[in-house]
Order: structure tokens, then C-alpha cells, then sequence
């Protein structure tokens, strides 16, 4: 975080990790998540730069820390018994999702349309900052 990369003269700011979920006024160990089992990588920056990324590295060793996957014993532990472990390096090939976000849920078109629709704003609110920070003027596209 806080360091701006140059992706081909298109600027690229990774913000951190997150596991979404639902929102609650506090956290603690028994979040809801959303239960989709995957790390989402939270980007800022311009979106030709975002569709350069080809790869994700979780490195995992040295100075960058191992991950653990979600599991538990749940309220009765059997002593003894490891029920997670750290992650080893990994490469992942990344699905570009800009176009198409692939979101799937049971509830049908009605929140996928209000994801996407939320997706729309939020970059355009980017676009407005990053192009506000550099003094750029430019449409914004729907």
C-alpha cells in the first residue's frame, strides 16, 4: 500500500487484502464472510493497468508473511490435531473480471445488477480522484 506502480505509463496502487463480507458494526472471529473462499485484492488505479495483471504471487517466505486458510474445530478442539497450516509460495493466474465480474448467487439478477451498478460508481469516483490528483480532465465512460 501507499506506493504507486507504472504498469506501461498507467498507474497500479494495490490497497491490501480482504475477505468481504458482511458489514457489522463489530468483528471478531465469528464473521460472517462471503463465502466464496478466495483472498480479494483490493486495487486502485487505472483500469488498462489492471488489465495488464496476468499473475498473483503469494511469495510466503523472507519478509513476506504465509496466509492461512479459514477452518477451525469449532467450539470443541481435539487436542493435538492441526486444523490449519501456513500457505507455501503460490501463483495464481488471475480471471479478468472487469467486463464480466462473474457474480453468481442465489438470489437472482436483482443483486448482480446492484453489484455491478455499485462496481460503476465506485470507479468512476476513482477515475474522478486519480484524474482530480493529476489535474487530467476526461469523460468518463458508462
Amino acid at each position: 500500500a501507499n506506493y504507486v506502480y507504472l504498469l506501461d505509463g498507467h498507474e497500479l496502487e494495490i490497497l491490501g487484502l480482504a475477505e468481504l463480507g458482511t458489514k457489522s458494526r463489530k468483528y471478531d472471529d465469528c464473521y460472517v464472510d462471503d463465502r466464496d473462499n478466495q483472498i480479494d485484492i483490493i486495487l486502485k488505479g487505472d483500469e488498462e493497468a489492471m488489465r495488464l495483471i496476468k499473475k498473483v504471487v503469494l511469495p510466503s517466505n523472507g519478509k513476506y508473511k504465509a496466509v492461512y486458510n479459514p477452518g477451525g474445530p469449532g467450539p470443541n478442539p481435539e487436542k493435538g490435531v492441526r486444523y490449519t497450516a501456513p500457505s507455501t509460495k503460490s501463483v495464481a493466474d488471475v480471471i479478468m473480471a472487469i467486463d464480466d465480474p462473474m457474480v453468481v448467487n442465489y438470489q437472482g439478477k436483482g443483486l448482480r445488477n446492484k453489484i455491478l451498478s455499485a462496481n460503476r460508481r465506485e470507479r468512476k469516483r476513482a477515475e474522478r480522484e486519480i484524474m482530480s490528483r493529476h489535474h487530467i480532465s476526461s469523460h468518463v465512460h458508462n
